[in-house]
């Protein structure tokens, strides 16, 4: 897992990042959790498969390309897939539960990065604060009350 980290971090951040953007707009937008459940599992789908490509074909003479494409793609989908599954029940408890696990695994992310501990966190949830804050404020401005 150690030769692959930098992908797993990258692929996770970037799923979670995305799926976070599209849960608080979906959410603003007075979805139901069904829809929301749905465009959460395209993005994430997309996502996987957009990280893995760019991954595999960034560096075509690299060694090991399609296993860090691989990693990249997985942690993608899982990373995108977490904050989704809470909308399976309903609105109030996606939110939720979205919210509880975008902590938990962006605080995982950053203990996967580099350095010291705190100031990864500091910037894992700068990134995942600015892509709700952007979300948020898309949404809004667009009409959507919550």
């Amino acid at each position: 897992m150690t030769s692959n980290r930098d992908e797993i971090v990258f692929g996770g951040l970037d799923g979670l990042t995305s799926a976070l953007g599209v849960m608080a707009g979906a959410y603003l937008a007075n979805a139901r959790a069904k829809t929301v459940l749905i465009t959460g599992l395209g993005l994430a789908i997309a996502a996987a498969v957009s990280m893995a490509g760019g991954e595999a074909l960034s560096d075509e003479e690299a060694d090991g390309r399609i296993v860090r494409a691989a990693y990249m793609g997985g942690a993608t989908l899982v990373g995108s897939f977490l904050p989704i599954a809470g909308f399976i029940f309903d609105r109030r408890a996606g939110l939720v539960f979205c919210i509880v696990i975008t902590v938990c695994v962006g605080a995982t992310v950053a203990h996967l990065r580099p350095g010291a501990w705190w100031p990864s966190i500091v910037k894992t949830f700068a990134v995942l604060a600015v892509a709700a804050g952007l979300s948020v404020v898309a949404a809004v401005a667009m009409g959507a009350t919550g």
